[in-house]
Formats: C-alpha cells, sequence, structure tokens
C-alpha cells in the first residue's frame, strides 16, 4: 500500500534572499507565497514567526490572521504547522528574565493564532545557538513550557521541539514533561549532520514524531542540495512508512547557488515524490 503524506515548504523558500540568509520571514512577499505553492504542487506551507519585527507578523496580528486564513482557503494550501523562530534569541533557558518573558507572550499570543487558523502544531527550535547544554538547562525550559502546553492542549495544540539531542535523550525529556501534546519535529538533514542515523531514530521515537522537515547535509556540514548529502533517504521514507507515520512534510532545503526559488522547489518536490510513490515492503 502507497502511504501519501501532505508535502509542503517553509515560508521564505519561495522568496528570493537579499541577504544571503538561507531562511527567513519574507515580509514583503509572504502572500505571493501561497499562489505560488499551489501552483508548483504543494499541499501545505510552514510560516515562520522571527524574533525581528514579530510584532507586525501576520500569525499575530488580527489582520494577518484573517488573511492567512483566506490564503490558504483560495489557494487550497493548508497550515498544519508554524515555525517559532523567535525562539532561537528569546529561549527559557539559558536567558534573561526579560527574555523568557517575552518568549512565553509571543509563544502565548501564537497560540491564539493558531487556534483561529486551525493549526495544531507549534515548532519550538532548540538547536544551534538555542540547544540545550545541560540537565539544568532542561528543568529551566521544562518549567517554562509545562503551564504553556496547558494552555495549548485545551485548544488541541501540540508543541514540537526541534533538537540537537540524540534520540534517547530526547525521548526521556519529552517523557519528563508526563504531557501528551509535546513531542518532537524531527529534522532528516541535521540528524544526519550531527552524526545520527535518522532512520534509526526514527524507529525510535515512533509516534513522538509531530513533524518532518526535508533536509539533506553531510556529516558535520552544513546544509546542501537533496541527495547530494548524507541522509539515506530510501531508508529514512521506508522507516516513516514502518511506524506509520500520520503526518507531513516539510522541505526546508538548501537554495540553489543561483538562487532560482521556483526551479529548486520544483527539483525538491520531484526529489521527494519519489520516495512517496514506493509502495511499503
Amino acid at each position: 500500500m502507497v502511504k501519501k503524506w501532505p508535502v509542503g515548504i517553509i515560508q521564505g523558500r519561495l522568496t528570493r534572499s537579499s541577504d544571503g540568509r538561507i531562511q527567513f520571514f519574507p515580509k514583503d512577499n509572504w502572500k505571493n507565497e501561497f499562489p505560488l505553492a499551489s501552483k508548483i504542487g504543494f499541499d501545505c506551507l510552514e510560516p515562520i514567526v522571527e524574533a525581528d519585527d514579530y510584532r507586525s507578523n501576520p500569525f499575530l496580528t488580527e489582520d494577518g490572521v484573517k488573511e492567512l486564513i483566506r490564503l490558504s482557503e483560495l489557494h487550497d494550501v493548508k497550515i498544519f504547522s508554524v515555525c517559532a523562530d523567535f525562539m532561537m534569541d528569546y529561549r527559557f533557558h539559558r536567558t534573561t528574565v526579560r527574555e523568557r518573558t517575552l518568549a512565553a507572550e509571543i509563544l502565548n499570543r501564537l497560540i491564539v493564532g493558531c487556534e483561529r487558523i486551525g493549526v495544531r502544531t507549534i515548532l519550538i527550535p532548540v538547536l544551534e545557538r538555542s540547544a540545550i547544554l545541560n540537565d539544568s538547562e532542561k528543568t529551566e525550559l521544562r518549567n517554562s513550557l509545562l503551564p504553556i502546553l496547558e494552555v495549548a492542549g485545551k485548544k488541541h495544540i501540540r508543541m514540537a521541539i526541534e533538537p540537537s539531542l540524540p534520540a534517547s535523550e530526547l525521548k526521556d525529556f519529552i517523557a519528563s514533561f508526563d504531557c501528551s501534546n509535546v513531542g518532537v519535529y524531527y529534522d532528516v538533514g541535521n540528524a544526519t549532520a550531527y552524526g545520527f542515523d535518522a532512520a534509526k531514530e526514527i524507529r525510535y521515537l515512533k509516534d513522538l514524531i509531530f513533524g518532518i522537515h526535508v533536509k539533506d547535509r553531510k556529516v558535520g556540514g552544513s546544509t546542501v542540495i537533496l541527495g547530494t548529502g548524507g541522509a539515506n533517504f530510501p531508508e529514512i521514507f521506508s522507516a516513516l512508512r514502518e511506524i506509520d507515520y500520520g503526518g507531513h512534510l516539510i522541505l526546508q532545503a538548501a537554495r540553489d547557488c543561483r538562487d532560482n526559488v521556483v526551479r529548486n522547489a520544483v527539483r525538491n518536490l520531484t526529489f521527494v515524490k519519489q520516495f512517496l510513490s514506493k509502495p511499503r515492503s
């Protein structure tokens, strides 16, 4: 039996980068990404909320939420998840009281937007400059998230932590919340770069996985074009079928050398679809 998952792209990858950044909120072009995503053939799009200019992000404004709903319905491009990138800078651990308070304020506002739009999953990045470095930081993060998780749970919204921890440590950390609406957003490229066996970890984490980022990286290296790094995509998709993964796939792939966003997106979508067409063995 063929397993079909909705395939989407992270916000910003359908907009050329003016400053060389690979990921950003396309503040002047975000509306245009919906019809373009639909035209290319994506099922969904994952919005981003950054620390910079977060107050004007459409997810956090009344008019913006209305427009996100309109665009999603008009172009039949779903929004299943939102990336809380502001938590790379405004964290609950290794931070100041002001930044911790601000992180909680934005996250609670994000929950309101998610409820109105019908978004089920908020991605919490806990990697790179926001990575957890010790048990004390795990405690800080957990204690700060727990009351927010309770609010989110009443609105049927989940928090998915995107980590740099190995699966065994990550599973124990998720279990320490003793909360059903916290899980994992698994990035197969990042896992490869950290030296983890992504397929093996997927099989281990199973139903704790709420979302998947599709990316390719070399071990210890940066993001590269899909299929040119170390990610074992045939085995990764086999593992997703084995655990009966029921979520969506979001392309967070590298930009090509000329930043031809349409050509690159079409290529990446075609790359992923070859694995979607294969039956479970």
